[in-house]
């Protein structure tokens, strides 16, 4: 059983040796699609300890058409695809018995995107798949064309990436917002009733910090996907509209719209929209309710039937409901509150553990 790695890279010095280290322990060849790098890769890439096909080609605005390329010279029994600026960990064999018995045409993979205030859960959806001759479409956030009922999802016990490239510096160094915008508004142009390349606009937009033109593009995802039904990032986007619009500050607007969807038996154990009608209540200091909020966050738990930001079921309400006992004057449960969060130390940023230290080190009260 043969697995071959496909990838499409540009410019990946910092992260090409990382990406392919990890992915050798799984594959045993790989095709790599270089579009245009003018540092170090390519070198990088041949001087690589493994089976590795290079193939340069110019950059056409196009996701599928690069891919494309690279798993028409794959000749693996079943395909991987990654990023450079991904991390693959697995265990082959477990991985290569349990699929000489699948039935299932492709795979998605379960992992987390690495993101500047924590890690966000996440679905790589397609990464995995029989080498049967499947192509790629749209030419941004691209497709495969397998049938979605022939689509499992592994276990993240038999591989899991780690996606660092939604960093801001990532984000800035390759300027990736402006080239993701201009593919995705000249697809929005051929087709303005297309939810999902809405939903992507929008996820551009916030990744710029320019949340009243996100919040724009993902009502409009939302409202075409009722009339045409939406694909696997319906949980997500309705978080990213609620996201949004307490980020805009109308946290009124935003509880309204959550307790709407919070009626929804499907979306009942969604922690994240908890945390987010609990931060809404926070601002506006209505703490009864916040609190409410941020323990029914904690007693559902990191859900992973839903889109999550790590720590929403664990130690974030826990810190919310230390802030919330330190407004109330309750000293002692904050305290107690603070050194629950301070646990998961490996995981706060340093504004959380400064904040930490200030209260329970020198006993002052901290800012919200």
């Amino acid at each position: 059983m043969k697995i071959t790695l496909c990838m499409i890279v540009k410019n990946e010095e910092d992260n090409i040796k990382m990406c392919l280290t990890n992915a050798f322990t799984i594959v045993d060849n790989a095709v790599i699609v270089d579009t245009g790098s003018t540092d170090n890769t390519k070198n990088i890439i041949k001087e690589f300890n493994g089976n590795i096909k290079l193939i340069e080609h110019k950059w056409n605005d196009d996701f599928s058409e690069a891919r494309n390329i690279s798993l028409d010279n794959a000749d693996g029994d079943w395909i991987l695809v990654l990023d450079a600026d991904e991390e693959i960990f697995g265990h082959k064999e477990t991985l290569i018995n349990y699929i000489r018995h699948s039935k299932n045409e492709a795979y998605d993979i379960k992992g987390v995107n690495k993101v500047d205030d924590g890690n966000a859960n996440s679905l790589f959806y397609n990464r995995f798949f029989r080498n049967k001759g499947y192509k790629y479409y749209m030419p941004i956030h691209e497709q495969l064309n397998v049938d979605g009922n022939q689509v499992g999802t592994l276990d993240d016990k038999m591989a899991k990436i780690v996606h660092y490239g939604y960093s801001k510096k990532e984000f800035e160094k390759k300027d990736k917002i402006n080239r993701n915008l201009r593919i995705l508004i000249s697809e929005y142009n051929k087709d303005t009733e297309n939810s999902f390349i809405c939903y992507h606009i929008g996820a551009t937009y916030a990744s710029s910090g320019d949340y009243t033109s996100a919040l724009s593009y993902f009502i409009q995802s939302y409202e075409i996907g009722l009339k045409k039904g939406f694909g696997g990032y319906y949980y997500e986007l309705l978080k990213r509209i609620a996201q949004c619009i307490y980020i805009l500050k109308d946290y009124n607007l935003c509880i309204d719209f959550l307790m709407q969807f919070l009626k929804d038996e499907k979306l009942k154990e969604f922690t994240d929209l908890y945390y987010i009608l609990g931060s809404c209540c926070f601002e506006l200091k209505d703490y009864d309710n916040a609190e409410l909020m941020f323990n029914k966050c904690i007693e559902l738990g990191e859900n992973k039937s839903f889109p999550t930001f790590e720590g929403r079921g664990t130690f974030l309400p826990k810190l919310m409901i230390a802030r919330i006992y330190l407004k109330r004057d309750k000293v002692e449960k904050a305290k107690g509150y603070y050194l629950e969060v301070a646990e998961h130390k490996e995981k706060l940023g340093k504004d959380i553990i400064d904040e930490i230290n200030l209260y329970i080190n020198e006993n002052k009260s901290v800012k919200k």
